[in-house]
């Protein structure tokens, strides 16, 4: 005869087990709060869902941790849920869209969608309108880019991203002057914004060295360990004929990024230029050690060789750069003098 306890015991058991599998089929998306492959913000969240399963809000939540996390997939997946139980939330379809855009395989078709679902729900939903315009930009149509960056001015006149996309805008259409003036509004505007100096030092480069040293000097000030700020400024005080300060920049450049190809190759050009030859050979040594395919700094090593009289070893550059770039006519040039 059967236990009578046992019996009650194993029916509770059944009991609970179906009670989980209607629980799992009521919760759009379902995650054991007890599962330590999640985080504990993750199985936190969990919870409420699965006790509120129709809070929209709450797989928002967890998406928005996924998203943190960079789990985008799990990200996407809570927020398709959220947006099945909200359909008119404006906001979710913003954020869906910044999901599609993040991580190495941004789906930019997606995104697009879903920033013009978000703008048709909520027209004065401003991140929606600046995301959508970036990502117009990206994909050069600058007409769309300026139209969303001036509607984002209408809802803030002091987005600053804003007024940064339409500088842009002015200088890959060739309007520099209107691009200096966007970027001078939009340092204006926040006098931390790096990308704003940066880009006016870099317009200046070639007319002004002084004033692109001033925009560059601010870019620093916000950021001492940009590799592209040092180096910028490098270049600058090697234009303005300070060539000593300059390789005390490219040198910083290195430190901040080892693999910085351009200060290299100009810490090089400047040694040759100033006769240090085998100062010269240590740095394009460096550089190829840091890009083996980069067939200039072959070239140019080659070139060294060849003033030092080494046959040898500039032969076994200049093949190995007109290899790497085989229709060069300077190479040919070059190697055809030293088989001479």
């Amino acid at each position: 005869m059967k236990n009578p306890l046992l019996i009650k015991f194993i029916s509770m058991g059944l009991i609970f087990s179906l009670f989980l599998v209607s629980c799992k089929k009521e919760i759009k998306r379902f995650i054991d709060p007890e599962d330590a492959n999640y985080s504990a913000d993750i199985r936190f969240i969990s919870k409420a869902i699965n006790k509120n399963p129709d809070n929209a809000e709450n797989y928002y939540k967890r998406a928005n941790t996924f998203f943190f996390e960079d789990n985008y997939k799990e990200a996407l997946l809570d927020i398709k849920v959220a947006i099945e139980l909200n359909p008119e939330n404006g906001y979710y379809y913003y954020k869906q869209g910044e999901y599609y855009m993040a991580g190495d395989t941004a789906d930019a078709k997606s995104a697009e969608k879903s920033y013009l679902k978000a703008i048709e729900l909520e027209p004065s939903l401003e991140d929606a309108r600046l995301r959508y315009g970036i990502l117009l930009f990206a994909k050069q149509r600058y007409p769309e880019t300026v139209e969303q960056m001036k509607k984002a001015l209408e809802l803030n006149p002091s987005n600053a991203d804003a007024l940064f996309f339409l500088g842009m805008v002015n200088k890959e259409t060739g309007d520099t002057a209107k691009a200096i003036e966007r970027f001078q509004e939009t340092a204006n505007t926040n006098n931390t914004y790096f990308n704003a100096y940066m880009q006016l030092a870099l317009l200046y480069l070639q007319s002004d060295q002084d004033m692109a040293l001033r925009y560059v000097d601010n870019a620093l000030r916000i950021d001492d360990f940009s590799d592209e700020a040092l180096y910028t400024k490098g270049l600058i005080l090697q234009n303005k004929g300070e060539v000593e300060l300059s390789k005390g920049f490219y040198k910083k450049t290195i430190e901040s990024n080892p693999g910085h190809r351009l200060a290299y190759y100009n810490l090089a050009f400047i040694e040759s230029q100033q006769n240090n030859l085998n100062q010269a050979l240590v740095h394009l040594g460096r550089l190829i050690e840091v890009d083996p395919e980069y067939a200039v700094a072959y070239h140019f090593r080659g070139a060294i060789f060849m003033e030092l009289n080494n046959k040898e070893k500039a032969l076994l550059d200049l093949e190995k750069a007109l290899k790497l770039d085989p229709y060069n006519e300077e190479i040919k040039i070059d190697l055809d003098k030293l088989k001479m």
